[in-house]
């Protein structure tokens, strides 16, 4: 899963859900770092980091969690004074939950994901193939409206949206120069992070163009 795909998909659960505003951009922040870390079964972020990441404070942001945590989206094992939480991303429940409201999951595909996702829905896709010609009539049209949204245009994103996800974007290359240097010449990514720091510059300008374009 692209990280476009990926941000749009929490936005859809977040909006499932009722998640408030912060929960929404806290949960986003999880995910970034997730992400950024390569999507490893468990990861750590300190409270610390979300606060600055989100511009909000620790009562606030743990307040958000807890209702993340709700959702079963996120597992967390709570760490001590020092030691921050560890966080283990539960994507399989996301895909759940929006396939159970209905939800067109064209974003999501299996070489998107982390093949473990898929290892227990193999045979629960099946029996859905095998039944879908006995289910109710809704059913039935929502399958039709799915193919033919395969090659409909995508539904552009508000204006909200996109902040959200250019902010994403910036913090990442924010994080990235943690591996840079700088000298007379000016700031120099690190090398193996140069092919990472171009597409996320381009992600930024095609953001920043579809901004420029609903705002007008």
């Amino acid at each position: 899963m692209n990280y476009t795909q990926l941000v749009e998909c929490l936005f859809r659960f977040g909006q499932l859900k009722n998640l408030s505003a912060i929960a929404r951009i806290t949960l986003l922040s999880l995910f970034h770092q997730w992400k950024l870390k390569g999507c490893p079964e468990t990861f750590q972020m300190p409270l610390n980091a979300i606060s600055e990441q989100i511009n909000a404070s620790r009562p606030t942001i743990l307040a958000a969690i807890k209702h993340i945590e709700k959702t079963k989206i996120i597992n967390i094992k709570r760490g001590g004074p020092r030691v921050p939480n560890t966080y283990k991303v539960m994507v399989k429940v996301m895909v759940k939950e929006l396939n159970i409201n209905g939800v067109m999951l064209g974003c999501l595909g299996k070489a998107t994901l982390h093949p473990s996702i898929y290892t227990n829905n193999n045979n629960i896709n099946k029996d859905k193939n095998k039944t879908s010609n006995n289910s109710n009539s809704y059913n039935n049209s929502l399958i039709t409206k799915q193919k033919r949204n395969d090659n409909s245009p995508k539904k552009k994103l508000s204006v909200w949206q996109l902040t959200e996800i250019k902010k994403v974007c910036e913090q990442e290359l924010k994080d990235l120069k943690v591996n840079g240097f700088e000298d007379a010449w000016g700031f120099h990514y690190d090398k193996k992070d140069i092919p990472k720091v171009k597409e996320l510059k381009q992600k930024l300008k095609k953001i920043n163009k579809q901004i420029m374009e609903a705002d007008s």
